[in-house]
């Protein structure tokens, strides 16, 4: 697919670097329900399948750690939560 068929010609002057657009196909089952999610994300170089798993992956890893410190930062734990893991 061509990038003119994925975006508007104001949206491409804006993104002068872009050249490829990679799609990330998701689903997760919980239970008996399954969530399914497609996201997009603008590339520039070109990556192979394999690289976009592993870049997404990567960053998926860094922002749970952020909220992770956020939560605890700013005591969004429940006490629930924190009970097993504590000295007492």
């Amino acid at each position: 697919m061509n990038l003119e068929d994925c975006a508007a010609p104001e949206v491409l002057k804006q993104w002068l670097h872009l050249v490829a657009i990679g799609r990330v196909d998701s689903e997760a089952k919980i239970r008996e329900k399954t969530r399914r999610n497609v996201r997009y994300y603008p590339l520039s170089p070109p990556l192979s399948t394999e690289e976009l798993g592993h870049v997404v992956r990567s960053h998926r890893q860094v922002e749970n750690g952020l909220h992770w410190v956020l939560d605890v930062t700013l005591e969004r734990a429940t006490a629930q939560r924190i009970r097993p893991f504590s000295a007492g």
